[in-house]
């Protein structure tokens, strides 16, 4: 480890960027595809929930890539006390599956919509997704299953990953969490 990964107590100001910008747009990514059932089927405030549902989410592979970037660029922290080497290994394999649905789960939902017979429309950016694949009912209703699902686990990873940083700040003590602040 390098004496810059040793000496810094925080990530640098661009990985926490990334980091809490991340989480805001999951979060409308989510409260958009949950509010668009509070409208009926082709009102205007629909299409505008989906809308921020599809353009946030292509902002997500954008932003992934400098993410990701930034992440390998940068010197991270220790943890202090150090953390037992499982406990290291579980912190990358879930920083992988988290990345990892980052990317699948918006090309996933461009996918279905596609299948469906539609193309990705964001009028909130004012412009249309290439179509990558052509209608295919069965296909459609395939991956609008899997996107939903996955979805819902996403979620849960979310949350267990804001519930063991939690659980390294007040039960471990330790400055897990207060890197990221």
């Amino acid at each position: 480890m390098s004496k810059s990964q040793n000496s810094a107590k925080k990530f640098s100001l661009a990985l926490r960027f990334f980091h809490w910008s991340g989480l805001l747009m999951m979060v409308v990514v989510y409260a958009s595809v949950w509010m668009r059932k509070l409208y009926e089927k082709g009102t205007s405030e629909r299409e505008l929930m989906m809308s921020l549902h599809f353009g946030v989410s292509v902002l997500l592979l954008g932003w992934l890539v400098f993410r990701l970037i930034a992440y390998y660029a940068s010197a991270k922290p220790p943890i202090v006390p150090p953390q037992p080497p499982w406990q290291a290994k579980a912190l990358k394999l879930m920083h992988g599956v988290l990345w990892g649905l980052m990317l699948v789960m918006p090309l996933s939902g461009w996918l279905m919509i596609n299948a469906k017979g539609n193309p990705v429309k964001i009028y909130s950016l004012g412009f249309e997704l290439p179509t990558l694949i052509g209608k295919n009912d069965v296909l459609g209703k395939m991956l609008g299953e899997s996107h939903g699902l996955v979805g819902m686990v996403f979620l849960a990873i979310i949350v267990l990953h804001s519930l063991i940083g939690l659980w390294h700040h007040f039960f471990k003590k330790d400055n897990a969490l207060r890197r990221m602040l």
